[in-house]
């Protein structure tokens, strides 16, 4: 009998799921999903929390434990390179300014611990140099250059725009103590950002990392030149010339290479463990990942065990999903009417699959199951305007919110329609055979209360079986 009933449970949420509509993109176990596609991973380097979304309409492929925090180690920086971008955009400095290093960064590229380059006195460095130097080695010292830059030398002003600028990217879980990701106290006192914990550590979530990166490739994607390539020198042909190997191990030429992928960073710390944040293009389709938590600061192994898993999700995404042009602009007929699109419509589709359109306030959107990453990234839509009123038998349009596929006659809209009738029936008829399973005992005085409970359960599974049927007989003749 419990068997019977945990099956029922198990068919009554299946069913529910199906009648309202919610057929979430298959989410299996990111380290099934990995081996799957050909990687040989332990589960010590199992990530603890992942995101995957389109870089284009900001659609969530994959997530897992997204909104944990954790501590973001170097990847802090690409919240210190935005400000950067957008104070380039506002014309405070170009990439052709150069400014030298003063004393004190000078000191911090001195500091062992901290992940740097050899900044040298007197010599003078282009934005352009700082910005690959922040990206590639991950160096602190050209890092605070860079947000001394942006805030006039000011380092507590430069991490409350830092936390001023997560809040308006809609970035609720993230917090910022520094520019760089080390905590200022690591800096010997050449880095102190007055008023602000030393101690403290920044903490984000993969879905806010994937935020931030999402709005850096939209407003600023020349950041991808600075992260494409697997090698980078500075200074090249004279005294102060190093070369640096990217730690994005999936760029071409390196132990992960795959296909398309071309950025943007990755942070690693004794508590951050080892994470990225990665994109990868082909064609006209982009995704961004994040991966956070990879093994453990001791076993540095984890440095490269980071993308397989990386690589797994966006075949995942690759394999399962495009951006392309779904309707031209112009006169289209959907969901029973005529409208005029005022410019062609591209949006992220499921491959070989049908689709449906949603008509509402003048906007077409795709119908889908896959969420957005943030109330601050809308479904993408494109205007229309009504050109006629199409027949509908008198049922309500979708320009009054109906998610309403193109093609009533298709399979998967025969599900929707059908679906609650069908869950009601089934309920009844599992009833009809659980009473039956209810077997009368030999002898004894339950036997008369035994039985009576098997007719009453009977009963109910019959009567519940018909208001399915008869639902479902109404729903075919259109009155409901």
């Amino acid at each position: 009998m419990k068997k019977l009933i945990k099956v029922l449970v198990v068919l009554m949420v299946g069913l529910s799921s199906l009648a309202t509509g919610v057929v979430a993109f298959a989410q299996e176990d990111i380290m099934t999903i990995t081996r799957e596609a050909g990687y040989t991973v332990d589960e010590k380097y199992r990530p603890k929390t992942s995101i995957m979304i389109d870089s284009q309409t900001g659609r969530v492929i994959w997530e897992d434990n997204a909104d944990v925090q954790r501590y973001i180690a170097s990847l802090t920086k690409l919240m210190t390179l935005y400000l950067g971008f957008e104070a380039i955009e506002a014309g405070k400095f170009s990439l052709e300014t150069t400014l030298q290093p003063s004393q004190n960064v000078l000191n911090i590229s001195n500091i062992y611990s901290l992940s740097n380059n050899k900044m040298a006195a007197g010599v003078e460095y282009t934005i352009e140099d700082i910005i690959h130097l922040v990206l590639i080695p991950s160096s602190n010292a050209a890092t605070v250059m860079l947000a001394n830059l942006v805030s006039d030398d000011n380092a507590a002003s430069f991490v409350n725009l830092m936390n001023e600028k997560a809040k308006e990217l809609g970035m609720t879980n993230t917090i910022y103590y520094n520019a760089t990701g080390a905590a200022s106290s690591f800096f010997e006192g050449y880095y102190l950002p007055e008023g602000i914990d030393p101690n403290g550590d920044n903490m984000s979530t993969a879905r806010d990392l994937s935020i931030l990166a999402f709005n850096m490739l939209k407003k600023y994607p020349q950041v991808l030149e600075f992260t494409k390539n697997p090698t980078y020198t500075v200074k090249p042909g004279t005294p102060y010339e190093e070369t640096f190997d990217s730690y994005l191990f999936a760029l071409p030429g390196k132990t992960y290479a795959y296909e398309g992928f071309d950025g943007i960073k990755t942070g690693s710390s004794p508590s951050a463990a080892f994470g990225f944040v990665g994109t990868a293009k082909r064609q006209d389709t982009r995704f961004i990942e994040v991966i956070l938590g990879v093994g453990d600061w001791s076993d540095q192994i984890g440095e490269e065990e980071r993308h397989p898993f990386g690589n797994a999700l966006l075949d995942l995404g690759f394999n399962g999903f495009e951006y392309k042009k779904v309707l031209d602009s112009g006169e289209q007929t959907i969901n029973d009417q005529q409208i005029v699109l005022e410019q062609d419509f591209y949006t992220l589709v499921p491959k070989n699959q049908e689709l449906s359109f949603k008509l509402e306030n003048n906007q077409l959107s795709l119908v889908t199951d896959l969420p957005q990453v943030s109330d601050k990234v809308p479904n993408p839509s494109v205007s229309y305007q009504v050109v006629a009123q199409g027949k509908n038998l008198g049922k309500p349009t979708a320009d009054k919110g109906d998610l309403k596929p193109t093609d009533d006659s298709s399979f998967f809209s025969q599900i929707d329609k059908y679906a609650i009738p069908a869950l009601v029936t089934l309920i009844g008829l599992i009833v009809v055979v659980v009473s039956r399973l209810q077997r009368k005992p030999k002898r004894g005085s339950r036997h008369s209360a035994k039985s009576s409970m098997g007719k009453i359960t009977l009963i109910v599974g019959l009567i519940i079986t018909a208001a399915g049927i008869g639902f479902g007989v109404l729903v075919n003749l259109n009155l409901l």
